[in-house]
């Protein structure tokens, strides 16, 4: 006997993110090909935070400090009236992530602050 049975296994870690279920009938006839499923799929999203980036005041990764090896990405924004202050803190996979985050953002400011001066 082969080992054609080994030969033809794969294994993948995935992260589970979500489902839409129980989809009725009707609304699942038009989900045929890739880019329905993708904008199906995108149009269910719901997002938790979404934050302006003309809002966020400062940022800060750091480690959780309970030896545990925690990342977290640090926000602090302000409201359209500059009137109140909110603090959001997301875990992030590695301190790598968290600081590539930052450095993504802090590019971001760059170039807008560039452009305004030119």
């Amino acid at each position: 006997q082969s080992n054609n049975n080994l030969d033809t296994c794969a294994e993948f870690r995935v992260k589970y993110v979500g489902a839409i279920e129980k989809l009725k009938l009707s609304e699942g006839k038009g989900l045929e090909g890739p880019l329905d499923l993708i904008n199906y799929i995108d149009v269910a999203q719901d997002v938790l935070h979404r934050h302006a980036l003309y809002l966020i005041i400062r940022m800060v990764c750091y480690d959780d400090g309970l030896g545990a090896g925690k990342s977290l990405l640090a926000l602090k924004t302000t409201d359209a009236s500059n009137e109140e202050y909110s603090l959001w803190v997301y875990q992030c996979h590695s301190l790598e992530q968290a600081q590539a985050i930052c450095k993504v953002l802090s590019t971001a400011f760059d170039a807008v602050l560039t452009s305004e001066k030119s």
